[in-house]
């Protein structure tokens, strides 16, 4: 596998944890939902890339685009989004303090 291979593959990967967590699906259930055997996902993880078919139908379970599961990283964009409104509630503490002095 390539770079630009492994880094889609991650980032598949990165992506099936995150929506099986906020689906509430477990790895097992979505395989056999999508006919592979139990611990196929997890052995693909890092080290082989996964068939676009079998993209496709993680994809369906999902109710998201291909494109979706492959190229965005749903966990870090939510992770940012959460940085930064941390950094906003922070930033009117900082100006809530400041009227104080």
């Amino acid at each position: 596998m390539n770079k630009n291979e492994l880094d889609i593959n991650l980032q598949f990967h990165e992506n099936l944890k995150w929506y099986c967590k906020n689906k509430g699906i477990k790895i097992g259930d979505l395989e056999e939902s999508i006919g592979v055997s139990k611990g196929y996902l997890s052995r693909l993880m890092g080290k082989k890339a996964i068939s676009v078919g079998k993209a496709y139908q993680i994809a369906q379970v999902f109710g998201v685009s291909l494109d979706e599961m492959l190229s965005k990283s749903i966990w870090r964009e939510e992770k940012e989004r959460e940085l930064f409104k941390k950094i906003r509630e922070l930033e009117e503490e900082v100006k809530k303090l400041r009227t104080w002095q």
